[in-house]
């Protein structure tokens, strides 16, 4: 509004844009395909599986130690009152 009010004209500017380099990748080749993905194996399974239940295990035997040192230390204070 302030151009057309002191009879100024606009003037549009230029903008430059730059071609972008070609990827070197094709199109598809982002996307695995599933043929060569490597496949999950039974025994893969088993193996996870395992593992997650022995971790488990070890946990609960984690937390169960855990559980009777707290009760040793309040035992301990209660003798020591």
């Amino acid at each position: 509004m302030w151009a057309v009010d002191h009879r100024e004209e606009a003037v549009s500017r230029r903008t430059y844009l730059a071609a972008s380099k070609p990827s070197e990748l094709a199109p598809d080749d982002g996307i695995m395909r599933i043929e060569q993905a490597m496949p999950v194996t039974v025994a893969d399974l088993r193996l996870l599986v395992y593992a997650t239940v022995i971790n488990v295990l070890s946990l609960e035997k984690e937390a169960a130690n855990t559980t009777a040192r707290v009760a040793d230390i309040h035992t301990r204070r209660r003798r020591d009152r």
